[in-house]
């Protein structure tokens, strides 16, 4: 009880300073290199104005469980990742700290990626990218990775071959 008391005014001053106010969610990117997927930030004024530094990534499978996660050590900078650039699945990159190693994708299973990289612009809300995202393997073709684009605010993943749950009817 004394522990979540003496932690509750520090966080009412953090609430109180706007701090959370200035996180945002952007879209990330997704793309192809090779056979796997590639991350990256969408264009936003602030990323026009400047590279993000990217932090961290993280990719999560429909369950919620990471398939691969890292960030950068603490005291190494984030390295610049510029629009249009992007970084492999399972990519090894210099004073980077892996969480969980790169696993197999499988094919058609939705996954979730989130990267963390902010400008040098306190002014910018965006911190957070995010994107839905699937790797699909047809008899005799290559490796394909699609973006899953919302429609009306639903995921829209039937290019992976997966039947989203039917939304609730909400008594119709």
């Amino acid at each position: 009880m004394g522990r979540t008391s003496s932690i509750l005014p520090v966080l009412m001053l953090v609430i109180a300073s706007g701090c959370a106010a200035r996180s945002g969610m952007g879209t990330a990117v997704v793309s192809q290199a090779g056979e796997v997927p590639c991350f990256g930030v969408e264009s936003t004024v602030a990323t026009r104005h400047g590279n993000p530094e990217l932090q961290a990534i993280s990719v999560t499978d429909q369950k919620g469980n990471a398939v691969w996660r890292f960030i950068f050590a603490p005291s190494a900078p984030g390295i610049p990742l510029a629009v249009g650039q992007c970084i492999q699945y399972g990519a090894k990159l210099p004073e980077m700290r892996v969480y969980v190693e790169p696993r197999q994708l499988e094919a058609g299973a939705l996954y979730t990626v989130m990267v963390n990289a902010s400008v040098d612009d306190p002014k910018e809300a965006i911190h957070l990218y995010s994107a839905r995202f699937c790797v699909v393997r047809q008899p005799g073709a290559a490796v394909q990775v699609h973006q899953i684009e919302s429609k009306e605010g639903k995921p829209q993943a039937a290019v992976c071959g997966v039947q989203q749950p039917p939304a609730a009817s909400g008594g119709q």
